[in-house]
């Protein structure tokens, strides 16, 4: 018997697993043990916990940081076992070595291919291999974000992306079934896949202004709109013919060009 409640990041498990959900918010985005000790002050809550404990060591008396920092290290040692199995969610939720209750497992895998906005916008459209993950050190200056969390979600997205780069079929769909991630996640991952797939360019301070989610909208367009299909193939090649085209007569005729960018001139 478990109990699972996540709104008080409190779970139990039998046999014998717990699991505190305010480190495990800590690991995921990247901090170590030491800097998760000291976000964390001791409360009598806490120091009930381990009142048990205190009897075992006689009249020595433990430090109750020590009996955290403990707690803690003990709740990485964990995270880490189980984190090559959150590399392969579908097999980390059939696998028994480790117990625990499937909405449980749900959660993690959920919880582990999060991402932050500011650090996806920076990967968009950037090629997913070894130089680029040698430049989150950049990436985690000018976000702020830890480079523990940045390559992990630099990995999970590559990881997702090298799974579902030759499957037919709806990529949003794919990216669900086979990392089991919410819909609304796994259409994220999958227009940052495109726009990464088709290296378009956002860096330009004309889309400044745009959040990620305001760029990841105009990626659900895109694949709408200009595609064939539904995988990562691109955007349509007669029309990608055809804007090439549109961009040469634009160029060549500055007074046609002046009309389509001010198009209430003469109005």
């Amino acid at each position: 018997m478990h109990t699972f409640d996540i709104t008080t990041h409190t779970v139990t498990v039998t046999n014998p697993v717990s699991l505190d959900m305010s480190v495990l918010r800590c690991w995921i985005k990247g901090y170590t043990v030491e800097q998760t000790t000291g976000m964390h002050t001791p409360k009598q809550k806490f120091l009930n916990y381990y009142e048990n404990t205190q009897s075992k060591f006689n009249s020595t008396r433990i430090h109750p940081l020590t009996l955290l920092r403990n707690h803690i290290a003990n709740q990485y040692a964990f995270l880490e076992l189980i984190e090559h199995w959150l590399h392969r969610p579908r097999n980390f939720m059939e696998q028994g070595t480790i117990v625990l209750p499937n909405d449980l497992k749900s959660y993690l895998i959920q919880k582990y291919y999060s991402f932050d906005e500011n650090v996806m916008h920076e990967l968009l459209g950037k090629r997913l291999n070894a130089r680029s993950r040698k430049d989150l050190d950049d990436v985690s200056e000018k976000t702020k974000i830890s480079i523990i969390s940045c390559r992990r979600q630099f990995d999970n997205l590559k990881r997702i992306y090298k799974k579902v780069e030759d499957l037919k079929g709806n990529v949003i769909d794919n990216i669900e079934k086979k990392f089991l991630l919410a819909k609304q996640q796994a259409a994220s991952y999958a227009h940052i896949l495109f726009i990464t797939e088709n290296r378009l360019d956002t860096t330009k301070k004309k889309l400044n202004c745009l959040m990620l989610n305001d760029l990841l909208y105009c990626a659900s367009v895109f694949v709408k709109m200009w595609t064939n299909s539904l995988y990562l193939e691109g955007i349509d090649d007669d029309l990608t013919q055809d804007l090439r085209d549109l961009k040469a007569v634009l160029t060549n005729d500055r007074t046609l060009l002046e009309q389509y960018k001010n198009p209430f001139n003469g109005r």
